[in-house]
């Protein structure tokens, strides 16, 4: 998909990746999120975030804007 082409680009150009972000998948599923498809798409969430400035790569930040932004 276009999204994830997209994404590699950008992580390529920021030199952020998934290992990069302040959080993991174990963070995510405290924050009470189980499913592993939805952890993956809430990492996806939190990386873009930090790619476009959106959000700063810290815990708390990257935590906090996850919570704003999940129903």
């Amino acid at each position: 998909h276009s999204t994830s082409r997209r994404q590699r680009q950008m992580c390529i150009e920021t030199g952020y990746n998934l290992k990069s972000l302040a959080v993991n998948g174990d963070d995510i599923k405290a924050f009470g999120i189980a499913e592993g498809k939805e952890i993956k798409s809430s990492l996806d969430f939190l990386l873009n975030g930090v790619i476009e400035g959106k959000c700063q790569n810290r815990k708390d930040v990257l935590l906090e804007y996850l919570k704003e932004n999940t129903k």
